[in-house]
C-alpha cells in the first residue's frame, strides 16, 4: 500500500506543470501472463485544448525515468483513446519497442490497456477502472 502510495505521488509530481482539464488515476488487475508489462496502476493527464497528453506507470518510470507523452487517437462521447511507445528490453536484453493502447470508457469509467512487443505475435492485456481527479 505504502509502496502505491508513494508511486503515485511520484507519477503525478512527475508529470510536466500545466492545467490539465482531465486527470484519470486507474487501476487494473493484470494477469500473471501479462508479464509485467501492464501494470496495475496507471496516471493519465490530458489538456482538452491543447490535446497535449502524458501517461505514466511502472514501466514508463522504470524505462524513462517518469511520464511519457501519449497521443489521442479517439476522443469522442463514448470513449478516449492514449497511444505511446516505449522502448524496452526483454529478459534475454533484446531492446524491445512496447506499443501501449489504453482505451478509457467514458459512460462507466472502465479501462482496457493493451501492450504489443514489437516483432513479436503476442500481447499483454488488463482491464480496471478509473477515477477521475
Amino acid at each position: 500500500m505504502i509502496r502505491s502510495v508513494l508511486w503515485f505521488f511520484l507519477a503525478s509530481a512527475s508529470i510536466p506543470t500545466a492545467t490539465f482539464g482531465l486527470t484519470l488515476d486507474c487501476s487494473l488487475s493484470p494477469a500473471a501472463s501479462a508479464g509485467g508489462w501492464v501494470t496495475d496502476r496507471y496516471v493519465f493527464e490530458y489538456d482538452l485544448q491543447s490535446g497535449e497528453a502524458f501517461v505514466s506507470d511502472a514501466v514508463t518510470i522504470d524505462y524513462t525515468g517518469g511520464p511519457v507523452t501519449a497521443k489521442i487517437s479517439d476522443d469522442s462521447t463514448k470513449k478516449l483513446v492514449f497511444t505511446w511507445r516505449i522502448l524496452t528490453e526483454s529478459e534475454t536484453g533484446q531492446q524491445v519497442n512496447m506499443a501501449y493502447r489504453a482505451a478509457y470508457f467514458k459512460s462507466n469509467k472502465t479501462i482496457s490497456v493493451r501492450a504489443v512487443p514489437g516483432g513479436f505475435a503476442n500481447h499483454f492485456e488488463a482491464r480496471g477502472t478509473c477515477k477521475e481527479l
